[in-house]
């Protein structure tokens, strides 16, 4: 509570410095918008925030400690977010959490409102609002009570998107100055010694701090933006601490991928008018860490003829495709596989190593692009891949790389699918694997997301699941083979235009991914591990004719009917296929698969080794305060300590060491109490009565013309070290503990003049 026990608080200027700080913890909530791609987030965040001010202001009034307070606003807050605690919600709140910690190695904000992100998220602001309200109104420093939301809020600056910029700077600053004048003019009445005054100080200082607050935010939002450099780049960008020159990192797009099959299954992606029907890729992973496949890569400018890794000397076609965007999102460019060059109504970047496209730097996302591109699609034959050599002996370490914390089991099981099959050359172990989990398995969408190392296992246990695990699962076997594999990610062909056989409506039912394997001679092969899907150009090495998931809009939100192994008949028209790839008025196998979502938009994003750099620094730095914080409190207590040899200085330290003690346990001299009276409430409280002389001591030689006596002076430092010796044995550990982390201490002001007196 504020320092004045005898019950003259301005209860009404304390709510309101109470709002104030409230207000602020709201806007540093809100400030998370710019992390977030809608404003789903905040009710929960804000009601942490609510809960955890609400009940630190009645604790205050009931005399409650700070662990008595934050153990009652901890419960409240998790009772009313995940509901009553048991067994069962802490399972499901260390699950969110879980999943949240792996998204956050991979997502660059915005990002969904996944469950952890929003736990996360609520549990940051219960703990801004809780050592805010600490600092302001127990340990009454408003500075230090700034400090956590000003931190929160920079968090969501750096690592947020650039939008709303000014206007969470101009809310954020304007809920700053707004508490901080409360809380001086609840100060300052607090301190009043004639009732009648208090009523002019405060309100000219409320008068002249409100002028000063209009003027500071409107220049900083009016006149800030228009300053000379106000629109340059940072100098240093913390944004792209992690990246080269010309890199461009991207996020798994087989992040989330399932929930928005439903939602968004018959949303058209884009379209594409072409000489021949393709899966349409739009990048390739190749790193995977044993919670998701990802890429880091390096991008230039899309002019000209686009360098490749099909070797000039095979046979192949091209194929023109003329590609409008229309709800795909993100920065990709999907074309068929393998681009060799682009025309495009805005600036691109391409990187030859995964033959993605994307949309230059300075372009917010591909939507509502148009563009052509050509592409050379291999002619390949499986007689010709069996006779290749194996691609091992030069090949980029990276495309073997296995977590080490991979499944000895699934590397068995690798090894075991070939020997069976008798394979003995990199395109047979290929086959070998594709085919078993086409004959083995079932599509089933309704299985849990992921493709990590655990995720793994329980596919290979269960037997089912859709194009997430299939190809990330695969891809990883393979590796475990000595096959180079990645997984690349894109759409099926698509409907068929019934008005114009050569165009293709790519839906976000047709999003997909699959395994390539690089294969000696050959450069990198698509192989098509999933039952219900078959690439066209693939058909003659893969002997899986081309399948997608042919529903059409009409039957939106409806499951296909299932064939036995849990995959659905359709019949493509055999216009949609290219005469080498299926016979006519075959039948084949397909299933619905996962839309492209928003959560799985290619966005930059921080690297796994970002975000190890960054919890190492900020352990470290957590390290460092714990560590540091006591130096620091020592030395400004010792720097506003009266300090010299003199009578007056000895006496004045004495004093600030015997209010400094007393501070510890709380007991804190009200800015409303004479030295003498303060002095006696000691004596009741601590059963001290040397007390009562060392403040009649006190008194008298702040107001004597001379300095007190050398005895006098060794009788208070005698005093100030009983007092220390009382309060250390009546202290609590956790209040010993707090004093070496509390900045501001009540007795740091000078009750004794240390000026020589005339």
């Amino acid at each position: 509570m504020l320092p004045d026990s005898t019950g003259r608080v301005p209860l009404r200027l304390l709510a309101a410095a109470e709002l104030a700080l409230l207000v602020l913890t709201l806007v540093t909530a809100a400030s998370f918008r710019r992390l977030f791609v809608d404003w789903a987030f905040f009710p929960p965040i804000a009601l942490a925030a609510i809960l955890s001010h609400g009940v630190a202001a009645i604790s205050r009034r009931r005399g409650w400690g700070l662990p008595r307070s934050g153990l009652l606003s901890l419960a409240l807050a998790i009772t009313s977010l995940l509901g009553f605690p048991t067994l069962e919600t802490l399972a499901r709140l260390s699950s969110d959490l879980q999943a949240a910690f792996a998204r956050f190695s991979e997502l660059k904000a915005p990002v969904e409102p996944l469950a952890g992100f929003v736990l996360t998220g609520a549990a940051a602001i219960w703990v801004t609002a809780l050592l805010a309200d600490w600092a302001a109104f127990r340990n009454w420093s408003p500075i230090e009570a700034v400090l956590v939301p000003s931190a929160v809020f920079m968090f969501g600056s750096i690592f947020g998107r650039g939008d709303f910029q000014v206007t969470a700077a101009a809310l954020f600053m304007t809920g700053l100055l707004v508490f901080l004048l409360t809380h001086r003019v609840l100060r300052t009445a607090s301190a009043r010694w004639i009732e009648s005054e208090a009523g002019r100080g405060s309100g000219a200082l409320l008068r002249s701090g409100g002028f000063a607050l209009v003027v500071a935010v409107g220049l900083g939002v009016v006149v800030g933006p228009l300053l000379p450099g106000a629109d340059d780049p940072a100098l240093v960008s913390l944004r792209e601490l992690n990246k080269g020159p010309g890199s461009r990192v991207v996020v798994s797009p087989l992040v989330d991928i399932q929930p928005r099959l439903v939602e968004q299954e018959d949303a058209v992606a884009f379209t594409v008018e072409s000489d021949a029907p393709a899966y349409w890729r739009l990048t390739a992973l190749d790193d995977f860490n044993g919670n998701v496949w990802g890429s880091n890569e390096d991008f230039g400018d899309a002019a000209g003829r686009l360098p490749g890794t099909v070797p000039d000397d095979l046979d192949t076609d091209t194929v023109t495709q003329r590609i409008d965007i229309e709800g795909l999102g993100g920065i990709w460019l999907p074309a068929a596989f393998e681009a060799r060059s682009i025309s495009s109504d805005v600036p691109v970047s391409h990187s030859p190593e995964s033959s993605t496209i994307v949309v230059s730097e300075d372009v917010a996302d591909s939507s509502d692009v148009t563009y052509t591109v050509e592409s050379v699609i291999p002619h390949l034959q499986a007689a010709d891949l069996e006779a290749a050599s194996p691609a091992t002996d030069d090949v980029d370490p990276r495309y073997l790389e296995l977590p080490e914390n991979f499944s000895e089991s699934a590397v068995s099981l690798a090894r075991t699918v070939v020997d069976e099959a008798g394979a003995s050359t990199p395109y047979a172990e290929a086959i070998a694997l594709q085919n078993f989990f086409r004959n083995e398995f079932t599509y089933n969408l309704r299985v849990e997301p992921g493709h990590g190392v655990d995720e793994i296992d329980h596919f290979l246990e269960v037997r089912e699941g859709y194009c997430e695990q299939f190809s990330g699962t695969y891809a990883a076997m393979a590796r475990a083979l000595g096959l180079p594999a990645r997984v690349a990610v894109g759409f099926t062909y698509g409907e068929q235009d019934p008005e114009n056989p050569g165009r293709y409506i790519v839906r976000g039912r047709h999003a997909h991914a699959w395994p390539e394997v690089l294969i000696g001679g050959f450069g990198w092969v698509a192989f098509e591990p999933t039952p219900g899907r078959g690439n066209p150009s693939a058909a003659p090495y893969t002997g899986v004719p081309a399948a997608q998931d042919e529903r059409t809009g009409s039957e939106e939100g409806t499951d296909p009917p299932e064939e036995p192994g849990g995959v659905t008949a359709t019949t493509l028209p055999p216009t949609s296929l290219p005469a080498t790839s299926m016979p006519e008025d075959d039948t084949v196998d397909a299933a619905a698969e996962p839309a492209a979502t928003e959560a799985a938009r290619p966005e930059t994003s921080r690297t796994p080794t970002t975000t190890t750099v960054m919890l190492a620094v900020i352990l470290a730095a957590v390290a460092a305060y714990l560590a540091l914080m006591p130096v620091l409190v020592a030395i400004r207590r010792h720097l506003r300590r009266p300090s010299g040899d003199g009578p007056m200085e000895r006496l004045g330290a004495a004093w600030a060491d015997t209010c400094y003690w007393l501070t510890v346990i709380g007991i804190v001299r009200l800015d409303t109490e004479t030295t003498h009276e303060f002095a006696a409430r000691v004596t009741t409280a601590l059963d001290l009565p040397e007390m009562q002389r060392l403040g009649s001591v006190v008194t008298a030689a702040t107001f004597s013309p001379w300095p007190p006596a050398d005895a006098t002076v060794a009788e208070a430092e005698d005093v100030a070290r009983q007092v220390a010796s009382a309060v250390e044995q009546a202290a609590t550990r956790w209040q010993l503990i707090k004093r070496n982390y509390t900045v501001r201490s009540p007795a740091a002001r000078r009750e004794v003049s240390p000026l020589p007196r005339a």
